[in-house]
């Protein structure tokens, strides 16, 4: 007697459930462990994007932007003076989408700042979102990375989006690797502790950085910014887009939008002058004024910042970040006064030495304190 076998049409093989199972177990165990898969820029970009989404105070001022306004201002010293709300959503390798959806997610949220403070950097302005494609995930959904690859013109780059949105150990992925290296290695990967260290310093800085000054007062490498190329500069078309609708987002909101031309090291200021990039970035974004009622610009580039106030050639450090506060509250409350609001250009004074009136934690004592309570808090 011949029997024969007929599986059933409608079974699903044991070894498909058992993979699906540990694919989702997984998937779950990098998302629970965040902090193990992370680097300091993709946190702040996720964190960012959760405070901007149910955070937020009601009103007050919020800064959007890059890292020159992450580590350049002090929320908290401009609170005090101002006695209005204030909060940095701005990201370390920030862009124009990324400002424009985090203030699209405050606004969403019921939260409508008294006014905005932001900032694009020349550098990440000209970069197209190629610069950011670890990143885009962690602000945009699905629809909003449709919208940006549809502007870029890049299925590529929506398909990488939508994948990272679905699979964190995609997402992570590079990460990852760097942490089963180290592990091979024998060593301890340092970037869990720069993570509690920025996490924490954001926490005590309304979301700012505040970065400890140089104790040696070394000179800037000014080598790494500025260096000439061989087209003139020009932002790319995706963040000129962008830049116009965040501007656009907020004339609608009738919400005032005051953009920082940030100092950066006296080196990189001449090279900037003398390849061009200034003139070519000032005629942008005085374009954008033009059709733009609500744009107010502070320029510091002449302002006399020399090299101990910066961490960097492009980045102030806490001293710089008080002297331009203080100096951005002073022009906030004339404002708020209805004082020299006809004029939308305004070169901002020479830095400034200020003593502290509000205690701030640099990023030295946040690193002090996560390593002393390090044992308490395993």
């Amino acid at each position: 007697m011949m029997f024969s076998y007929q599986p059933a049409a409608n079974r699903v093989p044991r070894g498909f459930l058992g993979m699906l199972v540990l694919v989702a177990v997984f998937e779950a165990y990098i998302a629970r462990n965040d902090l193990k898969f992370s680097r300091i820029e993709a946190d702040d970009w996720k964190s960012s994007a959760r405070v901007a989404e149910s955070q937020l105070p009601p009103g007050g001022v919020f800064f959007f932007g890059d890292s020159q306004i992450k580590f350049g201002v002090s929320p908290l010293l401009l609170e005090a003076k101002l006695g209005q709300p204030s909060h940095c959503l701005a990201i370390q390798g920030g862009q124009a989408p990324s400002s424009y959806f985090l203030l699209r997610k405050a606004l969403n949220s019921g939260v409508i700042p008294t006014s905005i403070v932001v900032d694009f950097e020349p550098h990440l302005n000209r970069d197209g979102i190629d610069h950011n494609k670890r990143m885009w995930s962690e602000v945009a959904g699905l629809a909003d990375s449709l919208e940006l690859a549809w502007h870029a013109k890049d299925a590529n780059a929506f398909a990488a989006m939508a994948l990272a949105l679905a699979l964190p150990s995609y997402r992570e992925r590079n990460e990852i690797r760097d942490n089963l290296m180290t592990a091979l290695r024998g060593e301890t990967s340092v970037m869990p502790a720069w993570l509690e260290m920025a996490s924490r310093n954001k926490g005590m800085n309304r979301g700012a950085l505040a970065i400890t000054k140089n104790p040696t007062g070394s000179p800037i490498d000014a080598s790494k910014w500025g260096n000439r190329t061989e087209k003139p500069w020009a932002p790319d078309p995706v963040n000129d887009l962008y830049a116009k609708k965040f501007l656009k987002l907020a004339l609608d909101n009738r919400i005032p939008v005051y953009c920082l031309i940030m100092p950066v090291a006296p080196g990189v200021h001449e090279k900037y002058e003398q390849n061009g990039l200034e003139q070519a970035y000032d005629a942008w974004i005085k374009k954008l004024q033009a059709n733009h009622s609500n744009l107010y610009v502070l320029d510091w580039r002449h302002s006399d910042y020399r090299d101990p106030s910066f961490t960097d050639g492009l980045h102030l450090n806490v001293e710089g970040a008080f002297s331009i506060t203080t100096a951005l509250g002073d022009y906030l409350e004339r404002s708020f006064r209805g004082e020299g609001v006809d004029q939308r250009w305004v070169p901002m004074p020479s830095f400034r030495l200020e003593s502290r009136r509000i205690a701030v934690e640099d990023s030295n004592r946040s690193d002090q304190f996560m390593r002393s309570t390090a044992a308490l808090r395993r």
